[in-house]
């Protein structure tokens, strides 16, 4: 099944990489010519420094010191600025106190927003820190700053919010119609500047239709997901429990979950974070003979029967595709709370022609919260996702002296009720 899931992987790679997105769009050269092109659309979440070209059937890559910019017929739009950009530390753990605003130049793709008398602009850097740039005619974008900063107060170091954008919306939009009430209302989100920037320039020229980018969020979906494979339990011991250290433990069962996919903007929705509450099974049973002598030996017949409710989210990259069928491959964790034990074991002493038979637990306890790693892979159709799954979790065992390594390979079919 490891194979498979590697095959499967590949597959998936390959057929992503063959995948075209090549759409109707155009660039504007550095010498301020428009040239009508095609250009592989590729939802960028971070602002992008090249670009890829059809020209003449051939696929030509387009630097950013090649262009002034682009822009995707209904899609994105792109222009390049020279502009100063806050890069100061967001992690509290880099922050020093009182630290001042790192200010650094660079040339960038800006994303358009919002064009008109006014220009809200967009950037996502490197390290994924979101920007936002205000403009006015031909002058140089401004950012839109708001910051964070550790500060001590009365010998105690406090989280400071720092929100200079208001300044600077005030001093841009305040000729028409924005009153400082609006300004001190927005928050620092694309949809409360696109909101306030718009109504300015629908002060400013009301019969003018203006540029806005498609508005995008978070996209949530329900369903159900059941599953059926083989899980086995892997036993090591020290010096104890040789009667389960000794035997196997595999066999069939099955899961059922309801589930929550929550598909994150831009990229096409490549990434996507998948959550299930559920039900898991594992039912199996073992043997294990054991000789001391010619008229004495002891046999163990166990069987394993444990019921947990299951919570598994897990990271979801999902393959460009068509529309109706897209490969995926994800991984994450799994939390399984034991709701229910009918393990049992049963003994069977014989000594000197006499028989004795025992039944008791395997374990006088249980660990009560397994914790696993999932991998996976499949393909999305329509509203149906066929997946391959692979779990390895920390067993049933709280003790030092016995580790057991549980491992599941299940094939999942999952339903989307929207």
């Amino acid at each position: 099944m490891k194979t498979t899931l590697l095959a499967a992987f590949c597959l998936f790679s390959l057929s992503a990489a063959a995948q075209s997105g090549f759409k109707n769009g155009y660039y504007t050269s550095t010498a301020g010519d428009t040239v009508q092109t095609q250009i592989q659309d590729e939802d960028w979440i971070k602002n992008p420094d090249k670009i890829s070209i059809t020209q003449q059937g051939n696929t030509l890559s387009l630097s950013q010191s090649q262009m002034s910019g682009f822009g995707i017929t209904q899609g994105d739009v792109y222009r390049k600025f020279a502009v100063n950009i806050d890069t100061s530390p967001v992690s509290l753990n880099t922050m020093e106190l009182n630290q001042p605003a790192v200010i650094v130049r660079d040339t960038v793709m800006l994303r358009l927003l919002v064009s008109g008398t006014a220009n809200l602009y967009e950037l996502r850097d490197k390290e994924g820190k979101l920007h936002y740039y205000i403009q006015k005619g031909e002058e140089e974008p401004a950012e839109l700053m708001f910051r964070k900063i550790k500060t001590e107060v009365n010998g105690k170091k406090v989280i400071a919010t720092l929100e200079p954008y208001k300044g600077l919306l005030q001093v841009y939009l305040s000729d028409c119609g924005i009153t400082e009430r609006m300004i001190n209302g927005t928050s620092f989100k694309a949809e409360s500047f696109a909101s306030v920037i718009n109504a300015y320039n629908t002060c400013k020229e009301p019969a003018k239709q203006e540029y806005m980018a498609k508005e995008e969020k978070v996209r949530w979906y329900f369903g159900a997901t059941a599953g059926y494979g083989l899980a086995s339990y892997t036993i090591y011991n020290k010096g104890m429990y040789d009667e389960l250290a000794g035997s196997e433990f595999s066999s069939l069962n099955p899961n059922a979950a309801v589930l929550v996919n929550m598909v994150l903007p831009r990229g096409h929705g490549r990434w996507g974070i998948s959550s299930e509450l559920g039900y898991k099974r594992y039912k199996m049973s073992g043997s294990y003979a054991e000789f001391k002598s010619s008229s004495s030996s002891s046999e163990y017949q166990t069987e394993f029967n444990l019921q947990y409710a299951a919570f598994n989210t897990q990271v979801v990259y999902t393959f460009k595709g068509n529309s109706w069928l897209r490969p995926f491959v994800s991984a994450g964790l799994a939390l399984n709370m034991l709701v229910a034990d009918n393990s049992l074991q049963t003994s069977t002493r014989r000594q000197y022609g006499v028989e004795r038979s025992y039944e008791n637990p395997p374990l006088a306890e249980m660990r009560k919260l397994e914790q696993s790693l999932l991998l996976g892979g499949g393909v999305n159709y329509s509203k149906l996702i066929l997946s391959a799954r692979y779990e390895r979790g920390n067993g049933f065992s709280p003790y030092n002296g016995l580790k057991v390594v549980k491992t599941a390979t299940t094939m999942q079919l999952a339903y989307l009720f929207n």
